[in-house]
C-alpha cells in the first residue's frame, strides 16, 4: 500500500516522539474544538512536519497530504479536513501559540487504523512530512526535565539516576500515588506495593537535553522517562506534579529541579530536543524538511552514501539526492488525483499577515 516515494519504516521502528503532557497531541487547541474533534469516530489527528495551522504553506501542505491520501488509500472517498481554533486563553496559551495539528475525517476504520499503525508518513515526492495519531489523551513518557547540574552529560546519567530513584522511593506522596495506581494495572496488581512501586520506578531512564546559552557554553538539562503503571491521565499528573516538586541533590554535581520551560521540536513536536537534534533527520531515506545549510549537508552526505552501497543501484527504491530533486519538478499534476478539486482551502488561506480567519475552525 505504501508509496516507493515514502521514507521506508527502519528496522526496529521510527523514533518514539516523546509528548510532556497526556493532551499533547491537541497542544493549543480551543477547547470546543477539542470536543469537536472527540466526536468523530473514524478520524486521525495529522501533525505536520515543520509548520503550525496558520503558516503560510499550511493550506498547500493539506492539499498535498489530501492528495496522498488518493494514493494511500485508494478505496475511500475524499476525506474531509478539519482545523481547530487556536487556544485563546492566557493561562493555558500565554503565548498564543498555533497548533501543529488538525484532524482528518470521513474514512474507514481500516484507513484509521493504517494511518495511525504506520504513524509516520514522510514523502519526497511531492515533498511533505506528516505523523497520525490517534484522537485522544495517551500517557507520556517524558515526565520532568531537571535542570541545575553541573555536569548533564551521558556519563553522569547512572549517578543521577540512582539519585532520582532513591529520592521517588522514600517519598511518600510518590509510593502512595504508585500504590494507588497499580490497583488496576493488570501487570502490577498481583504484585504487593513495595514490589509493585520498585518495578515501576525501575522502569525510570534518563537522557540529556542538549542546550547551548552561547557559541561556546553548554548548559544541558536531564529529560527523566518513566513507564507509569496507569491509563489514566488525571493519576498521570498527579504523579507528575509531585516528581516535578522535588530537588534531586547528586554529590559533587548539584541539584536537579524542574526545568519549567516548554520547548517543542518543530519538526516531529517532540519535548526532549529540539529541531535541530530531531532523530528522525537520521532515519535513512528521511525526507523531512530541512534548512538551506541542512539540506546541503544532508545531500552530500547522501550521494557518499549512495556511491558508496551496491544496493542503491536501485534507483527505483534508493533514487540518488539529484534523481531524487529531478523527480520532483512534475510532481503535482493540476487535477490532481481523482479530480480533487483545488478551490476547497479558499476559507483557510487570508492574507499572508495573519488573517482573522486563521483563528476560526474550518472544515473543507
Amino acid at each position: 500500500m505504501l508509496s516507493k516515494f515514502i521514507t521506508p519504516t527502519p528496522p526496529g521502528g521510527f523514533p518514539e516522539v516523546f509528548g510532556s503532557n497526556p493532551f499533547w497531541h491537541f497542544a493549543f487547541w480551543a477547547s470546543d474544538s477539542v470536543k469537536k474533534a472527540m466526536s468523530e469516530p473514524s478520524m486521525v489527528l495529522i501533525h505536520l512536519w515543520g509548520m503550525t495551522i496558520t503558516h503560510d504553506d499550511a493550506p498547500d501542505a493539506r492539499k498535498k497530504i489530501l492528495d496522498n491520501m488518493a494514493v494511500l488509500l485508494p478505496q475511500e472517498e475524499e476525506p474531509n479536513i478539519f482545523i481547530p481554533r487556536i487556544d485563546e486563553d492566557i493561562t493555558t496559551n500565554p503565548k498564543g501559540r498555533a497548533p501543529q495539528a488538525f484532524r482528518i475525517y470521513n474514512i474507514s476504520e481500516d484507513s484509521r487504523d493504517f494511518l495511525i499503525t504506520q504513524r509516520v508518513f514522510s514523502l519526497h515526492n511531492p515533498p511533505i512530512t506528516f505523523f497520525s495519531y490517534r484522537p485522544g489523551w495517551e500517557i507520556p513518557k517524558l515526565i520532568a526535565t531537571l535542570a541545575g547540574y553541573t555536569t548533564a552529560e551521558i556519563a553522569a546519567l547512572p549517578a543521577i539516576r540512582k539519585i532520582v530513584i532513591s529520592k521517588l522511593k522514600g517519598n511518600n506522596e510518590v509510593t502512595a500515588c504508585i500504590t494507588n495506581m497499580v490497583l488496576t494495572h493488570k501487570e502490577y496488581r498481583h504484585l504487593d506495593h513495595a514490589a509493585a512501586i520498585d518495578k515501576a520506578l525501575n522502569t525510570i531512564q534518563l537522557g540529556i537535553l542538549e542546550m547551548k546559552i552561547a557559541p561556546t557554553v553548554q548548559e544541558n538539562k536531564v529529560c527523566v522517562y518513566l513507564n507509569a503503571p496507569t491509563a489514566n491521565p488525571v493519576d498521570w499528573l498527579h504523579l507528575q506534579r509531585i516528581i516535578k516538586s522535588l530537588a534531586y541533590v547528586v554529590h559533587l554535581n548539584g541539584t536537579g529541579e524542574a526545568w519549567e520551560i516548554d520547548i517543542a521540536c518543530t519538526g516531529c513536536g517532540g519535548m526532549d530536543h529540539w529541531r535541530g537534534l530531531c532523530p528522525f533527520k537520521k532515519v535513512p531515506q528521511w525526507n523531512g524538511a530541512l534548512t538551506k545549510s541542512e539540506r546541503a549537508s544532508a545531500a552530500a552526505q547522501y550521494d557518499q552514501d549512495w556511491a558508496n552501497d551496491p544496493t542503491h543501484n536501485d534507483l527505483t527504491n534508493f533514487p540518488s539526492p539529484r534523481a531524487r530533486r529531478g523527480s520532483n519538478n512534475n510532481s503535482r499534476g493540476r487535477g490532481g488525483p481523482r479530480g480533487r478539486s483545488r478551490g476547497k482551502e479558499g476559507r483557510g488561506r487570508g492574507g499572508r499577515g495573519g488573517s482573522s480567519s486563521q483563528n476560526d475552525a474550518y472544515a473543507y
